[in-house]
């Protein structure tokens, strides 16, 4: 330290000076105060770098400016770094004024250096360029950085673990969540990659045992990191909110159960009141009535309950020869009333042209679960189709297996597109229960197949089953 230029801080009002500036410094500011002085004489400035000073009350972040000339390191040391932008934009004014009164000294030797001072104007010129040129890429690095430290901020506040890993397995960025999930995770396992490549199309979870079972969901999203391909991973602890559904469900099933037995004795009592001759035969009929929807009922029930055990993987499937044919044609003959109601057509094809009397259609599957496969998928047609429109079935065999596509003119609401299957999710419908695409799907894969799904406003909603 060879001179103190000006000290409105006070720093230097002491009986005793150290002898190296960096004494001034907390020792966790020395480093990266070095680091500063590298920065000035390599590239000739440095701008806002902030450091702790040592005061008599404790230490203090202060903004660091400094430049270099003549072979001496300049400091500029200041508590509010707008202060150190009004300098700079000071000193870069008084420099601009200098390199104007040297153009203009140079200009009275017009006459004797015409081309000498033409290009050395263009040079001044181009220098007043680069020096605010420079002073506007100090500023927006200034800004950048500044952005990049809020980015950063938000990204570590968010409790789920967020993590950018390539393809090897490396993993080049993790907020705080991730860190303290993985410690530290420099790198990802090799068990970990084959788990994030089946999660970018959709989401799984993963079960991570230590001193308590833990569920995270894991999503995961393709994308160019640095020019190499990478998955961006998103996990959240799922644990707690997958107790709470199996306790719903599990208080379901109980429910369900408990609702046979009385179910049971309406139905019996009314098949004896309907056979009895002692009652007139207007209360038969209304009888027998009670008796058709009590059977229904207990069927919506033992369904209800096979899609729990499709669920737990414990349900039994018997498949046999089912002709699809009369399936349907019974399907949209009890939704006729519906479809009426709201104006709208019904067709069934097969192969491409319309069906013909004596047409089949067969499948090995079980014919229960085929029916309340397509009545849940029609009932969702024929709500959402718009009024005038036509609900289509159309069922196409070949070698390789069958497909059924239910067709609409309506289209699924953006925001549940791609949840369409997901359990509980619905949206425009006040009863909704956001159980029928999800039975649906569950049933098509316990037969063996598959469904999905394609909707736009143009054409509307095409939902196609597949099986073997």
């Amino acid at each position: 330290m060879k001179d103190v230029l000006a000290d409105d801080l006070g720093l230097f009002d002491r009986a005793a000076l150290p002898s190296r500036f960096e004494d001034l410094l907390d020792v966790a500011s020395r480093e990266k105060y070095r680091a500063f002085l590298k920065a000035v004489t390599t590239h000739g400035a440095a701008l806002s770098w902030e450091l702790n000073v040592l005061l008599e009350k404790g230490p203090e972040a202060m903004s660091f400016f400094g430049f270099f000339s003549e072979e001496r390191v300049f400091c500029i040391v200041s508590r509010s770094p707008h202060q150190l932008f009004q300098l700079y934009d000071e000193l870069l004014r008084m420099l601009n004024e200098q390199s104007e009164r040297l153009r203009a000294s140079q200009k009275e030797c017009a006459q004797l250096r015409s081309s000498d001072d033409a290009r050395y104007a263009d040079f001044m010129s181009l220098n007043n360029e680069l020096v605010n040129a420079r002073r506007e890429l100090t500023l927006k690095n200034f800004q950048i950085e500044a952005q990049e430290r809020r980015i950063r901020s938000i990204i570590n506040a968010v409790p789920e673990a967020l993590f950018v890993v390539l393809r090897s397995g490396c993993v080049r960025f993790a907020n705080q969540a991730a860190l303290s999930l993985f410690d530290g995770c420099p790198e990802l396992g090799e068990r970990w990659l084959p788990m994030i490549r089946e999660c970018v199309s959709e989401s799984g979870e993963v079960c991570m045992l230590g001193d308590d079972r833990v569920n995270m969901e894991l999503r995961a999203t393709e994308i160019e990191w640095e020019g190499e391909t990478a998955f961006l991973v998103s996990m959240r602890d799922v644990t707690a909110r997958n107790r709470l559904e199996e306790v719903r469900e599990e208080m379901d099933r109980i429910a369900k159960h408990d609702i046979k037995s009385p179910l049971g004795g309406i139905i019996g009592l009314s098949g004896m009141l309907r056979e009895s001759k002692e009652v007139p035969e207007k209360e038969r009929e209304l009888m027998g009535m009670i008796q058709d929807a009590g059977f229904r009922i207990l069927n919506m029930v033992n369904r209800s309950l096979d899609l729990y055990k499709m669920e737990r993987g414990t349900y039994v499937l018997e498949t046999g020869d089912v002709d699809l044919v009369p399936l349907v044609l019974r399907t949209l003959n009890e939704r006729e009333p519906l479809a009426s109601a709201r104006q709208l057509g019904m067709d069934v094809s097969l192969n491409g042209r319309p069906l013909e009397k004596g047409d089949k259609a067969v499948v090995c599957a079980d014919e229960a679960l085929c029916y309340s496969m397509l009545g849940n998928l029609v009932t969702n047609a024929v709500e959402a189709s718009p009024a005038g429109g036509i609900v289509r079935v159309e069922l196409e065999q070949s070698e390789t297996g069958t497909l059924i596509r239910i067709l609409n003119q309506g289209a699924v609401p953006e925001q549940i597109r791609d949840r369409f299957f997901e359990k509980f999710v619905t949206a425009g419908k006040r009863y909704g229960t956001g159980i029928g695409t999800y039975s649906a799907r569950l049933i098509a894969r316990t037969l063996g197949g598959d469904i999905a799904m394609r909707t736009d406003e143009r054409t509307g909603t095409a939902v196609t089953i597949r099986l073997s």
